[in-house]
C-alpha cells in the first residue's frame, strides 16, 4: 500500500502542488484588483513553478506580461515562500465567475 501512496504523490507531483493553486487562486484577486482579475484568472502552476495564466485577450496577456515583476511582488507578499517564481500570460479561457464582473 505504500508504494501505492508514493506513486499517487509523484503523479500529483507532476501537476504542481494542488494546495499551493488554491493559495494562489485565493490571492490573486487581492494582488491584482478587481478589473485585472475580470480579465486574467490563474490556470496552473507548472513544474517549473511557473504560474501560467489564461488572459480574455492577446492584449490583456501582453499587457500583464510587462507588469511580470509588479504582480509577482505582489503575490510574493501575499503568499511568501508560496508565490511562483515566474508568471507567464497567453490568452484562454476564464471562469464564468470572472466573466460577469
Amino acid at each position: 500500500m505504500d508504494r501505492i501512496g508514493s506513486e499517487v504523490r509523484r503523479e500529483l507531483g507532476r501537476f504542481g502542488s494542488a494546495g499551493a493553486m488554491t493559495e494562489v487562486v485565493a490571492a490573486w484577486p487581492g494582488a491584482v484588483g478587481e478589473t485585472v482579475a475580470a480579465n486574467a484568472w490563474p490556470a496552473r502552476i507548472a513544474r517549473d513553478g511557473t504560474l501560467h495564466v489564461n488572459a480574455s485577450s492577446s492584449t490583456w496577456a501582453f499587457e500583464l506580461q510587462q507588469l511580470e515583476g509588479e504582480i509577482g511582488g505582489r503575490l510574493r507578499q501575499s503568499l511568501g515562500e508560496a508565490a511562483p517564481g515566474r508568471l507567464r500570460f497567453a490568452p484562454g479561457p476564464l471562469p464564468e465567475a470572472a466573466l460577469d464582473t
